[in-house]
């Protein structure tokens, strides 16, 4: 069974912004143990979806 995480805005911004940063460990390590989920507030953070 594949673990499932969910990271709000926040985390996700610091990701990218600091490529050493724990969120960013976080976000690596999550997406090699299991499947990131997102929520659709955050996609529309993102302008992914309306």
């Amino acid at each position: 069974m594949n673990r499932r995480f969910v990271f709000d805005t926040n985390i996700i911004i610091s990701s990218v912004l600091s490529t050493k940063s724990k969120p960013n460990a976080a976000l690596k390590k999550a997406q090699k143990s299991g499947i990131i989920i997102f929520a659709h507030p955050t996609l529309k953070d993102y302008g992914i979806t309306d």
